[in-house]
């Protein structure tokens, strides 16, 4: 009597995972039982699966360490779980969750292996859409700019990705443009529109050291290109001239920038337009300071200012 017929069987045969079974006692594990999920979600049939290793799933990018680490649990006879990227009949791609549970016999070897597949693909492409974009919003350290000492701090999201964003870019006439922003809201949409903001901002840095320009076409930008949201953005945009030593800034909505030595926010009240992307005018005004040598700026979003280090003796250039 087969599998299929016994009472287990229907239950197999009924469940949405792909279910195989694999003798375990015949060299190369031959599959000798597979359900019609199993045959939905591969495209292939019972008869062309039946005698078969499980691996005429695999392919040319299949990952070589996540083959291996099947073959290991089959071969020591142990419970695992790796997801693969396996290939259908018709040649598309799909990433396949499979579960390895193995049964033994009264002499406690392994006669069976049973195998539960899923479709995880989309749980996939996922999770490596937000790694490029925490990877888009993390940029790599900034390179020394004129007149400037530089330091930032960045902690990702502990899940998935948020909306944070800063910039450092060069301007026109070595001016530098710093800029930090925030999203209203968290996950990949968030994400997706801070990355935007940012790449808008590098790109507009080249042509002005305006702040409030800068945010204006970014604000522009954002809503010709994705719309009006409620996924809103915020940000400080400052701009550092080295032969003058003249900080300019303007706020979207985001608090303003911090002098390092009182904690208090940085000279005359600069009004703060609308955050980004609300509506098509911005209405900011923006602010300006001269900073002398040693003198130290923070622009943050979310999170206390950090506390100035003791005992930095570094005095012959501004600090942001």
């Amino acid at each position: 009597m087969s599998v299929a017929d016994l009472p287990i069987g229907r239950a197999l045969a009924a469940t949405n995972s792909g279910i195989v079974i694999a003798d375990a006692t015949q060299r190369g594990f031959p599959l000798t039982y597979v359900n019609a999920a199993f045959e939905r979600l591969t495209g292939y049939s019972a008869q062309e699966c039946l005698g078969r290793n499980c691996r005429f799933l695999q392919g040319r990018e299949t990952d070589p360490a996540s083959i291996a680490a099947v073959s290991a649990a089959l071969r020591d006879g142990r419970e695992s779980v790796n997801v693969l990227l396996n290939y259908r009949a018709d040649g598309s791609r799909f990433y396949n969750e499979l579960r390895l549970a193995p049964v033994r016999g009264p002499d406690g070897r392994t006669e069976l292996v049973i195998g539960v597949q899923n479709d995880v693909t989309e749980t996939v492409e996922e999770l490596s859409a937000l790694r490029a974009l925490r990877e888009a919003l993390r940029p790599a350290t900034p390179a020394p700019r004129p007149g400037l000492e530089i330091a930032e701090v960045f902690a990702p999201a502990e899940h998935g990705v948020a909306g944070d964003f800063h910039l450092v870019a060069a301007g026109p006439r070595e001016a530098t443009v710093v800029v930090v922003g925030d999203v209203m809201g968290h996950g990949p949409g968030a994400a997706r529109r801070a990355t935007y903001v940012r790449t808008a901002l590098s790109t507009f840095a080249g042509f002005t050291d305006d702040p409030v320009r800068l945010l204006e076409m970014a604000n522009h930008s954002l809503i010709e290109r994705i719309g009006t949201s409620a996924e809103f953005v915020t940000a400080a945009c400052a701009t550092y001239a080295p032969r003058t030593r003249a900080l300019r800034w303007a706020l979207a909505g985001h608090p303003a920038p911090l002098a390092l030595a009182s904690g208090e926010p940085l000279g005359g009240p600069a009004r703060a337009g609308l955050p980004l992307g609300i509506d098509i005018e911005l209405s900011a005004r923006g602010a300006q300071v001269t900073l002398e040598a040693g003198e130290g700026v923070l622009l943050y979003t979310d999170g206390l200012p950090e506390a100035r280090a003791a005992g930095d003796d570094r005095r012959s250039a501004p600090r942001l």
